[in-house]
């Protein structure tokens, strides 16, 4: 069965990865702030499950640490900004 936070997660990467990008094409310092948001809050998100994916099916490890790695890319474009 899909893990619920795990869901959620992955759908606040998806906004943050959306956020940057939109934070990047416009120069405001509000997108920049939502993007930063986004971003912490989807850190937070798979922070709080890390302990649960090491139990859970392999699919959703895969998932989970595919969202990790794309929060890492994420907080480095953020830096960079």
């Amino acid at each position: 069965m899909f893990n619920n936070k795990l869901e959620e997660a992955l759908q606040q990467v998806e906004m943050a990865e959306r956020n940057l990008l939109d934070a990047q094409g416009n120069n405001d310092p509000q997108h920049y702030q939502r993007a930063a948001q986004d971003i912490h809050y989807a850190q937070a998100l798979l922070t709080s499950i890390h302990d649960s994916m090491m139990s859970a099916p392999e699919e959703e490890q895969k998932q989970y640490l595919h969202a990790k790695e794309r929060m890492r890319i994420l907080q480095e474009a953020h830096s960079s900004l």
